[in-house]
């Protein structure tokens, strides 16, 4: 949920920016962005709005440091104090990853089974009794003795159903 919420925040934003007005911007500059991964270097970009300059720091950026001169498709808000660069990766990229990790998450969690006896016949949740000293040591496997049980009883079933 998680990631599809990022998905969602950031179509979100960009649904915020289809009023802005297009553009072209050139790239003055960049800032220089330190963290555990190392650096980014987000544009610096300066635009004309009601005949003057104004600049801004685009909210993407990548370990290359950008071109200086290049001329760029940006979105300037109507008061003309908000500025993005305009291009399909600052799109769709976030969204699309995003997306796709969550939708990711989203089936892996769906294709996981509870286990066999951690439900009664109303439906309420309970706990095994057979399984607890071993839940204790590790939250992920189940006693051998009540893989076995649990096996007998399901062929017991099936044949007390199919007779």
């Amino acid at each position: 949920m998680f990631w599809s919420g990022l998905a969602i925040l950031h179509e979100r934003l960009w649904w915020k920016r289809r009023t802005w007005h297009r553009g072209r911007g050139v790239i003055v500059g960049h800032k220089e962005l330190k963290d555990s991964d190392g650096c980014t270097y987000p544009a610096v970009i300066e635009y004309r709005f009601a005949d003057e300059p104004r600049t801004f720091v685009s909210q993407y950026s990548s370990g290359r440091i950008p071109t200086m001169g290049l001329e760029v498709a940006v979105r300037i808000s109507p008061d003309g104090l908000e500025g993005e660069r305009d291009t399909l990766f600052n799109r769709f990229f976030a969204t699309i990853i995003c997306g796709i990790v969550g939708l990711i998450c989203f089936l892996l969690a769906a294709t996981v089974e509870p286990h066999p006896e951690s439900f009664d016949e109303g439906g309420s949740r309970r706990s095994c009794e057979k399984c607890q000293p071993v839940n204790q040591a590790s939250k992920r496997t189940k006693s051998p003795e009540h893989e076995a049980e649990n096996e007998v009883g399901n062929v017991k079933r099936f044949l007390e159903k199919n007779r």
